[in-house]
């Protein structure tokens, strides 16, 4: 069963959605000033770099353990810590390789403490284990960049 989250205050940071009220299909996004970048007209003449985020790299170890049983990097079951921040400073690690493209994991509100993020309970809110609704945007405009 999926959920979907109005913006409060307390998931502000997090949330997708700007609509208050639990009326879902009223649900909205945003992103004042952005300029959204076209989609390639072939994605097959692009050099695609897939991950999985949370095995990518560790950029704010502080949300590491926003939900209970944390991480473990000695577990490969477990969450390893990786997040937006830490895809976002290796960007240019990927650009190296040739990638001109990358295809990250789900990042909506995850179940339990899967850390391939295909277990997604609320399409509206990001895991806070992977960073904050500006985390992404930073990534996604660095990204563009490149």
């Amino acid at each position: 069963l999926a959920q979907a989250a109005p913006w409060t205050e307390e998931n502000a940071p997090w949330n997708l959605n700007f609509e208050t009220r639990h009326e879902p299909d009223l649900y909205y996004g945003q992103w004042p000033g952005h300029t959204y970048n076209p989609s390639p007209p072939d994605w097959r003449s692009l050099v695609i770099y897939q991950l999985l985020t949370d095995r990518f790299a560790d950029g704010n170890p502080q949300n590491n353990e926003l939900f209970e049983d944390g991480f473990d990097v000695r577990d490969m079951t477990f969450r390893h810590g990786g997040d937006f921040e830490g895809l976002r400073r290796r960007l240019y690690y990927i650009r190296g390789l040739g990638c001109n493209a990358i295809w990250i994991s789900p990042i909506f509100q995850n179940g339990y403490n899967f850390y391939h993020q295909y277990a997604q309970l609320d399409f509206t809110v990001l895991d806070k284990r992977l960073g904050t609704l500006d985390e992404l945007r930073h990534l996604v405009a660095d990204a563009h960049e490149l």
